[in-house]
């Protein structure tokens, strides 16, 4: 049995209920996957992981999990609203903590609003994307 549909359906109720979320709402468009692709025996590209990321700005800056994308030949992302970019590249990664920062060429992409750490209290509520 195959459980890529149930991971599916898990992923389509968790943004459900997360886009009915203010937060999540408004950053739903930042939020990217990514295909990371590597090359097969026959040297042909073969799509291996899928993972997830942000874009921390609006000139295609994407943060991600370091373990998402090690290893790639080749990545693309895939926007919220369909759109695919090749990655052009990696500028900053740190295997250790589990982080990487990619770059895609684009112009005026949805990138995620943050907040500021000085209306943080102690004791709020915060959601990581």
């Amino acid at each position: 049995m195959r459980k890529e549909p149930f991971l599916r359906v898990l992923l389509f109720a968790l943004l459900w209920v997360f886009l009915r979320l203010p937060v999540f709402a408004q950053n739903a468009e930042a939020i990217v996957q990514i295909y990371t692709y590597e090359l097969d025996d026959d040297f042909a590209l073969v799509r291996t992981k899928t993972g997830s990321g942000i874009l921390i700005d609006s000139k295609g800056l994407i943060l991600t999990n370091y373990h998402v994308i090690e290893g790639a030949s080749s990545l693309r992302i895939k926007l919220l609203t369909g759109a695919m970019f090749p990655v052009e590249g990696l500028l900053a990664s740190a295997p250790e903590q589990d982080f990487a920062v990619l770059k895609v060429s684009g112009k005026e992409l949805p990138a995620v609003r943050l907040g500021s750490l000085k209306s943080v209290k102690v004791g709020q509520l915060v959601f990581a994307l």
